[in-house]
Formats: structure tokens, sequence, C-alpha cells
């Protein structure tokens, strides 16, 4: 049984950097790495599992840039591009970023001109500080020796109020089989992930805070959902569900560990659904206006949660504008999205504007429209249905 200690202490970070590449090169047809995570159905299944909690912890938006650190053949990364991110791919193996770089080619879905490759040598990232909005590190960091250095290095270029998510192997990892032959045969660690130990570190760098993620695997019988949704807590059939369920968390806990650090408070901006809501509010339209010309209603808004407004960003992704849908005399919506006004700067939780909403010419009439928000690209915002948000019902008439 061999301990990662003992390879921690054969060899230098350099040394397992270059084993990395050794592996990738001395493979002769790369054909089932450019298919991964899908030349294995199970293996694909369990995969895309962790990968999609790992997408959940991190908050992604398009226009976000992200270091995919120890990428190996990109396959995340090409996934990432297709998210809207400008995606810079890390690894130590110079072979494993060219199959890379032919996997994003090949993909009609992911934009190479959003890509980049970043060879990494063992100890420092060669990025500039504050460079990254997040870092994802899947299945990579329990590779690396000098791990404290290394998360050092992330937080280093990770930008204030940014994230980085680890999708990784659990505490009991460095005892598989499969880790232990691969310590055997190649000059690679296959060490134990520890959240504890890489809490008190990453505190003392700085992060803000960990967040793990709960995971479990196992299937159960269909009389056992109802012993846990509709069972009480005192009877036994629920007792023996919920130890089930703790059983089955601990033990995905020793093959698996998802978690989150943030570089501070995490910043949250508009091209996120969460926390969008506002106060709308105009004054009485009473004068009519006149037939056949353009109608201008100021309306004032308020940011009333945590999120920021943008005013710019690549893409029109997440900027905030007022609009508005027209109203039948049922009160039901007749014509969405009738007219638009952006707003002029980036608004902050507590931040009033005042909006100008120009309509094109009316017939006579009595009109009505509901004003809401919206942020492009990602939801209005009495869809986002945040606590707090309402819309606002506007009237007037023409004559």
């Amino acid at each position: 049984m061999i301990d990662p200690q003992e390879v921690i202490q054969r060899y230098t970070p350099e040394e397992i950097c270059q084993g990395a590449e050794d592996y990738f090169a001395s493979i002769p047809d790369t054909t089932y790495l450019e298919r991964k995570p899908f030349f294995d159905g199970a293996m694909a299944g369990e995969t895309l599992y962790r990968f999609g909690l790992a997408l959940k912890h991190l908050k992604l938006s398009p226009g976000m840039t992200l270091l995919d650190f120890g990428s190996g053949t990109c396959w995340t990364s090409k996934y990432l591009i297709q998210l809207g991110c400008q995606v810079t791919a890390c690894d130590p193996s110079p072979t494993a970023l060219e199959i890379g770089r032919n996997v994003v080619e090949k993909s009609t879905l992911a934009d190479t001109e959003r890509f980049t490759t970043l060879p990494f040598r063992g100890r420092s990232i060669d990025a500039p500080d504050n460079s990254f909005d997040r870092v994802l590190c899947f299945d990579s960091f329990h590779h690396i020796p000098n791990w404290q250095e290394v998360l050092g290095e992330m937080y280093r270029v990770l930008k204030p109020g940014g994230l980085i998510t680890f999708a990784e192997p659990g505490y009991g990892h460095s005892k598989a089989a499969t880790s232990q032959f691969e310590m055997k045969r190649s000059v690679v660690l296959e060490n134990d992930i520890h959240i504890p130990e890489i809490e008190k570190v990453a505190l003392k760098l700085g992060f803000k805070n960990l967040r793990w993620q709960a995971v479990i695997s196992r299937d159960y019988e269909s009389r056992k959902f109802k012993d846990l949704v509709t069972g009480k807590w005192w009877s036994s059939s629920y007792r023996r569900m919920a130890r089930s369920c703790i059983s089955a968390l601990k033990d995905a806990l020793s093959h698996t560990s998802i978690f989150s650090l943030s570089k501070g408070n995490l910043k949250i901006d508009s091209r996120q659904m969460r926390f969008l809501a506002a106060q709308i509010s105009s004054a009485p339209t009473s004068q009519p206006f006149a037939e056949n010309r353009e109608i201008s209603i100021s309306v004032k808004v308020k940011n009333i949660a945590a999120s920021t407004w943008l005013s710019e960003n690549e893409d029109e992704c997440g900027v905030v504008y007022l609009g508005c849908h027209r109203l039948n005399e049922h009160g039901s919506i007749a014509q969405e999205d009738v007219a638009r006004a952006k707003i002029d700067r980036d608004m902050e939780k507590g931040h009033e504007a005042v909006i100008t909403l120009v309509f094109p010419p009316h017939p006579k009439g009595k009109h009505d429209y509901i004003l809401d928000l919206v942020s492009e690209r990602v939801s209005w915002f009495e869809l986002a249905n945040c606590k707090g948000h309402q819309t606002h019902t506007l009237s007037f008439t023409v004559q």
C-alpha cells in the first residue's frame, strides 16, 4: 500500500507535472480521450452528475472569465465555452492541451475565440492578479503535492467576489485499487481530499468560507420514497430510511468531494436570476395624450435585492431594461415587450433611477400596460419570483 506522502516526498511538483505529460504523450491513439466522458456508460453518468453539481456551485453566467485548472483534454472547457464563458484551460501536459484544442475546434457549438490554453509548471499560475471570475478544479486538485501553495495562487488570480469550485475524490481515494495502481506505474499523486484541512488553509489565505455539496448516489426502492416523504419522523420506517440516507452520504464523502470557496463576499449580478427584485412606480397620468404622437412616461425603479444590475456587458447578457406588456380589456397580456429603456449605470442594492419609457403613437382610447424589468438573455424579473418584487400597472388615455 503506497502512502500519498511517500509520493510527495519522492517527487517535486515539477516532476509530477512531467509525469502527467509523459502519460499523455505515451498514448498512441487519443480517440477515446477526445470522447471523454462518453467512453463508458456508467462512468459518463457518474462524471456528468458530478459535473452538474460543480456547475451548480460555480453560479456561471455568460461573459465570465474562467480558469479550468487541470483541464486535461478539455472536455469540461468545451461545455464551459458553450455556456458563454471565456475559458482558459490550464494543465501541466502540453500534449493534453493540444488534444483539448482539437476537441474544442471540432465542436460546432464551442466558440474557439473564447478558448485559450495555459501550461502549468507545478507552482505558479502564469496569469495576472484578479484575472478570473471563476476557477474550476475537476478531478485535478488531488494530484497537486504542494496544494497549499497552488491554492494561494488560485486566490491571487481570482477576482474579488469570485468563486472557486472543486469536484474531487474523497478522503479514502488514495487507498482505492485504481489509485494504488496509478501510483505504482506512473509518476502521479493520488491524494485524499480532507475538506476541514483545506478550509483551514483557505481561511488563512483570505477565502471567505467553504460550502460543500451533499452527494448521495445510492438508489432506493419506491416504497423507501414513501417512507421518507410521507412517513412520520417518530416512525421506525422513517428512522431506518433516515439512517440509510446518512450512511449513503458518509459513503459518498469517501469517494466524492464537491465544495466551493469565495474570495470575499460572492458578487452576484443581473446575469443570474437569483435576487432580481425591484420597486417600480410612476406618476399618475391623469392628463390625456395626443393621438398619433409618441408618449413619454417617467418611471422610478429601485433595486431592492442583493444583485447588482448591469448597464453594460458582453453580448448584452444581464443588462437591465425597463420593459412593458400591453394588456387587453380583460387584463391579460395582448402584446409582449412593447417598449424598452435601459438603465444608464450599474445599480447596487438600494440605488434608484428614473427611466423614461417611450411608447409609439396610440389610437384614441384607454390603454393599460404592465411594467417590469428584464435582464437581457436571463429573465423578466417577474419570472425570477424573488421576494419583494412586484410589477407595476400603468394606464393612460389618448384623445
